[in-house]
C-alpha cells in the first residue's frame, strides 16, 4: 500500500479513485431504447475499445453505418448518454438530414456551438462563416482550458452536412470522440472517416425479445405462438424498427387470435410491407393524419399539430394516440414529433398516390416544386414562388381544381398574383416566408388556427379597416426575424382563442398597445430578442392565464410593470441577456408557482425578489452573471428545487450548510464567484447528478454524483479550472 506523505498528493489520489469509479458506473441509456439492442452495444463499445488502443491520444471520428431501422441512432443514443458526463462537453444533433432541410444547416451549427461553447448569443447565418466560427471557438476550449468534447452527428445524406458540422482533429484536440450515423457509407468515405462500425441484424435472441415485448402484454410469448413468432422474426429480417412495429401492429388487432396472425404474416413477404401492413391497420381518419404527418408535421411542436389539425374536422388527438400507441410517430425530449425515415417516406409516396388517383381525398404536396406546378393555376403564383399545399375537395366525388379548399400553405415569396380572397379563406395553417408587403392582404380566414411570418419586410399584420374581421379561431402567431415589425394591430384584443404568441428578433417592435391584456386565453408569450422593446403595459397583469414568459435578450426593456404580480399562473420566466432590467424585490407579489427562473446575464440583479422562495414548486434558478450579493436566509424553502446556477462576482458568502439540506437538489453550478475564499471540502448529503465549479478543489464522500471541469462564455480567458488533478480529468472513451 502507496503512503501519501503529502496530503495534497493524497487528496488528489481520491479523488481519481472516485473518478474511476464513476466513469465506469456512467448512467446508461434506458433500457426500453436498449431492449433487444444489448449485444449491439457490446460489440460497438469494444470496436470503440479497440480503437482507443490504437489511437489512445487522438481524436476518435467513428461512423455508424446501417440501412433504415437498423438501430443507428439508438446505438449512438445509449454511447451518447451513457457517456456524456466523461467528457467536458458534448452534443446531440439529431436527425441532420430532415432538419437541415427544414431550417437550414446554419441552424444546427448554431445548436453545435451552443452546446460546445455554452454560448447562444454568437448568430450564424452563412454556412462558410459558421465552420470557421466554429473551428475557432473550439480549437480555443480544447487548447487552452484541454476540454474534450463528445459529438453525435446523426443521419447524414449528403457530404455538405458533414463539411458544415464535423470539426477536424486539430480543432478538437486529443481524446474528444465523434460518432457519425449514414446510411450511406461513400458519405463517410469521402470525409475520410476511416473507423466504420456497420449495424448488422439483431441475433434470434435479441429479435425475439424485442418483438415478444411489444406483440405480448407480459413481453413473454403466449403459448401456441411459438411458431408463429418464428415466422415473424424471418419476415422482420432482424430490423428493430420492423420488428417493433409488426409486434404492436398484431398486438393491437391480434390480440389472442392466431387466425388475424397467420393471415397477416401471410401477406407479408418482404420487410417494407410490414410498414403497410401498420398503416393498413388504421381507420380512415387516422391514415389521413399519418400522411398529413409525413408531409408537412415531422419535427413540429406536439401541441402546434393539435392546434393546426383540431380546425380539419378530424378526431384528431385520439387519432394521434393511436399513432403513437402502434410506434408510427414519437416524440423526442422537446416534445416534437417525429417519424422513421421509412415511415415518412411511406407516406410521402402514398399521398402522391392519392393525388391522381383518389378524387375523395385530401391532396398533399410537400415538395415546392410540385406544388407550385400543380396548384399554380388555382393560385395564379409568382414564377419565384415556392410553396407546400394541402387541399381539400369541395364537394366529394367531383375533382374540379376549382372547387379544391386549401387548408395549408407554406408559402415562400410573393403572393401578389394569386387569387387570395377567393382561395385562402379555409386557411387552417399559413406560413408566409420572405413576404414582400408591409401587411397582409384582407382577406377573410375564418377557420385559421395558426399564422407564421418569417424573415419578410412586413410592418404591422393587418392594416386598420372597419370591416376586416380577425380570423376569430386563431390560436397561434408567430412573427420571426421580421425586422420592421413595429406594431401589433388594433383589435388584436377580438382574437380570443390566441394561446401563444411569439415575437423573435423584431428589431423594430418597441411596445405592445394596452389591447393585448385582453388575451384572456394566452398561455405562452416569446418576446425574445425584441431589442427595441422598452416597457410592458402597465395592465400586463391581466393576462390571468399566462404561464411561459420569455423576455430573453430584450436588451433594452428596464422594468416589469407593476402589474405584474397579477400573473398567478406563471410558470416560467426567462429575463436572460436583460442587461438593463431593473427587478423590484416585491415584483412576484401574488405568484406561487413558478417552476423555472432565469436571470443569467441580469447585470442589475443584486437580491433576490422577496418571493422567490416562496415558489415551492420552483425547479431550476439561473443566477449566472449577476451582480448576486447575498442569498436569501430562507432559501432552504424550495424543497422542489433540482438545478441551481450561481456566478457573481459580488457574493462572499454561500451557505453551504443550507444548500446541503435542499431535498431535492441534484446540480449546482459555480461560476466566477471571485469573492469566495473556500470551498467545503465535501458537499453533505446532496446526492448530486453533477457538480461543476471554477476555482477550488472537489471531492465527496459519495459516489453518486460525476465532477467535470467547465466554464462560461462571460469567463475571462486566464480564469483558473477546476484544480483536479490529471487522474480526475476525462478518461478515453471505452
Amino acid at each position: 500500500m502507496e503512503i501519501f506523505r503529502d496530503q495534497g498528493k493524497l487528496v488528489e489520489a481520491i479523488i481519481g479513485q472516485v473518478m474511476e469509479y464513476v466513469r465506469m458506473a456512467s448512467v446508461e441509456f434506458p433500457d426500453s431504447g436498449l431492449l433487444g439492442l444489448k449485444d449491439a452495444v457490446k460489440n460497438f463499445k469494444a470496436f470503440l475499445s479497440e480503437c482507443s488502443k490504437q489511437n489512445e491520444k487522438y481524436v476518435k471520428i467513428v461512423g455508424i453505418v446501417g440501412v433504415a431501422g437498423s438501430g443507428k441512432t439508438t446505438l449512438a443514443e445509449n454511447l451518447y448518454y451513457g457517456q456524456r458526463y466523461s467528457f467536458n462537453r458534448s452534443s446531440f444533433i439529431f436527425g441532420v438530414s430532415k432538419a437541415s432541410k427544414r431550417n437550414g444547416l446554419a441552424s444546427l451549427q448554431r445548436q453545435l456551438l451552443k452546446d460546445l461553447t455554452n454560448d447562444s448569443s454568437v448568430e450564424i447565418n452563412n454556412v462558410s462563416l459558421g465552420k470557421e466560427i466554429l473551428a475557432d471557438r473550439v480549437h480555443y476550449l480544447s487548447r487552452k482550458r484541454s476540454l474534450k468534447f463528445l459529438i453525435v452527428i446523426d443521419d447524414v445524406d449528403h457530404r455538405e452536412q458533414l463539411d458544415a458540422l464535423l470539426l477536424k482533429d486539430n480543432a478538437l484536440g486529443a481524446e474528444s470522440c465523434v460518432i457519425v450515423t449514414s446510411r450511406d457509407k461513400a458519405i463517410l468515405n469521402l470525409s475520410r472517416i476511416t473507423l466504420q462500425y456497420k449495424m448488422q441484424p439483431l441475433s434470434r435472441d435479441d429479435a425475439r425479445m424485442l418483438f415478444s415485448a411489444h406483440a405480448f402484454p407480459r413481453s413473454e410469448i403466449m403459448s401456441g405462438f411459438e411458431a408463429l413468432v418464428d415466422i415473424a422474426l424471418e419476415k422482420c429480417s432482424g430490423f428493430p424498427l420492423f420488428l417493433k412495429a409488426m409486434g404492436e401492429h398484431l398486438h393491437l388487432y391480434g390480440r389472442n387470435n392466431k387466425e388475424y396472425w397467420k393471415s397477416q404474416l401471410e401477406m407479408i413477404s418482404q420487410v417494407p410491407e410490414i410498414v403497410h401492413a401498420c398503416y393498413g391497420g388504421l381507420g380512415d381518419e387516422e391514415k389521413q393524419i399519418f400522411l398529413d404527418i409525413a408531409c408537412f408535421f415531422v419535427g413540429i411542436e406536439r401541441n402546434r399539430l393539435i392546434r393546426i389539425c383540431a380546425g380539419s374536422g378530424w378526431r384528431f388527438v385520439r387519432a394521434l394516440q393511436k399513432l403513437e400507441y402502434l410506434s408510427l410517430i414519437e416524440t423526442d425530449e422537446k416534445d416534437r414529433v417525429k417519424m422513421h425515415e421509412s415511415l415518412c417516406n411511406l407516406g410521402k409516396h402514398m399521398a402522391e398516390q392519392q393525388l391522381y388517383e383518389s378524387p375523395h381525398l385530401p391532396n398533399r404536396l410537400s415538395r415546392s416544386n410540385e406544388a407550385a406546378n400543380f396548384f399554380g393555376i388555382l393560385l395564379v403564383l409568382p414564377e419565384h414562388t415556392k410553396c407546400r399545399v394541402m387541399t381539400k375537395p369541395t364537394y366529394p366525388g367531383r375533382y374540379e381544381r376549382g372547387k379544391l379548399k386549401i387548408e395549408l400553405l407554406d408559402v415562400d415569396g410573393d403572393l401578389s398574383n394569386a387569387k387570395m380572397s377567393e382561395q385562402l379563406i379555409d386557411l387552417i395553417w399559413f406560413r408566409w416566408k420572405n413576404c414582400p408587403r408591409k401587411s397582409i392582404p384582407f382577406v377573410e380566414m375564418k377557420n385559421l388556427r395558426v399564422l407564421e411570418l418569417v424573415e419578410g419586410k412586413l410592418k404591422r399584420l393587418w392594416d386598420p379597416s372597419p370591416t376586416f374581421e380577425f380570423p376569430a379561431q386563431l390560436r397561434e402567431l408567430n412573427v420571426v426575424k421580421c425586422r420592421q415589425f413595429a406594431a401589433m394591430p388594433p383589435g388584436i384584443e377580438s382574437l380570443e382563442c390566441l394561446e401563444k404568441i411569439t415575437l423573435d428578433k423584431n428589431l423594430s417592435l418597441k411596445k405592445l398597445p394596452k389591447q393585448f391584456c385582453q388575451l384572456k386565453s394566452l398561455v405562452y408569450l416569446k418576446l425574445r430578442k425584441c431589442e427595441g422593446l422598452t416597457s410592458l403595459p402597465d395592465c400586463f397583469g391581466q393576462l390571468t392565464n399566462l404561464q411561459h414568459l420569455d423576455l430573453s435578450g430584450s436588451q433594452h426593456l428596464s422594468s416589469l410593470p407593476a402589474s405584474f404580480g397579477l400573473l398567478i399562473q406563471l410558470k416560467t420566466l426567462d429575463v436572460r441577456n436583460c442587461r438593463n432590467l431593473i427587478i423590484q424585490e416585491d415584483i412576484f407579489g401574488e405568484i406561487k408557482t413558478i417552476e423555472e427562473l432565469n436571470f443569467e446575464n441580469c447585470k442589475n440583479l443584486r437580491r433576490l425578489p422577496t418571493q422567490t422562495t416562496l415558489q415551492g414548486s420552483l425547479v431550476k434558478l439561473n443566477l449566472l452573471g449577476t451582480k448576486l450579493e447575498v442569498f436569501p436566509e430562507n432559501i432552504a424553502q424550495l424543497t422542489s428545487l433540482q438545478e441551481l446556477q450561481v456566478g457573481s462576482s459580488s457574493l462572499s458568502m454561500i451557505p453551504f450548510s443550507i444548500l446541503e439540506n435542499l431535498p431535492s437538489l441534484k446540480e449546482i453550478q459555480f461560476f466566477k464567484c471571485e469573492r469566495i475564499q473556500s470551498y467545503p471540502n465535501s458537499i453533505g448529503r446532496l446526492l448530486l447528478h453533477d457538480i461543476k465549479m471554477t476555482g477550488a478543489k472537489i471531492y465527496s464522500e459519495h459516489h453518486s454524483f460525476q465532477v467535470r471541469t467547465t466554464d462560461a462564455s462571460y469567463l475571462s480567458s486566464d480564469m483558473p479550472l477546476m484544480d483536479a488533478p490529471s487522474t480526475s480529468r476525462v478518461q478515453p472513451l471505452a
